[in-house]
């Protein structure tokens, strides 16, 4: 399968597990069993329950979209990074979304996912985040 250069966004989780503190990289929106976990260097896929409703993992095909994303979930969210990534099975997803809410998404997150994918969203079979952009308000692809 080849692989294709695209834009990740991602939140940082922090837990708390028998007196140790831990850091994951997740889905920006995702929450309970739709959550999936990303680790730099390894592939990930979505959880097959969200692949047999049609949904793989979301991707910005273009920097410039990714960080437009991110900035615009930075109020909800502390921690927001943006990560090149390779992606397998690459796909532009329909023009609407459906309720995300059931695939353990909070609906108060959807307000720009409601009626279209934000600009430039792809989605893909595998992900494997290469490395974090550092400067995520420069204007360039």
């Amino acid at each position: 399968m080849r692989e294709t250069i695209m834009y990740k966004v991602v939140r940082v989780e922090e837990r708390t597990h028998s007196s140790k503190r831990s850091k994951s990289l997740v889905s920006v929106l995702t929450r309970n069993e739709a959550q999936v976990r990303y680790r730099v260097g390894r592939w990930a896929t979505a959880p097959k329950f969200l692949s047999r409703y049609g949904y793989e993992l979301l991707v910005f095909s273009t920097r410039k979209a990714a960080q437009y994303f991110a900035r615009s979930m930075a109020s909800r969210f502390v921690q927001i990074r943006v990560y090149r990534c390779a992606c397998r099975g690459v796909s532009t997803p329909g023009d609407t979304c459906r309720d995300l809410n059931y695939f353990g998404i909070p609906t108060s997150h959807l307000d720009a996912l409601r009626t279209a994918w934000p600009s430039n969203t792809r989605m893909a079979k595998r992900v494997k985040l290469l490395g974090r952009l550092r400067h995520t308000d420069k204007k360039s692809n």
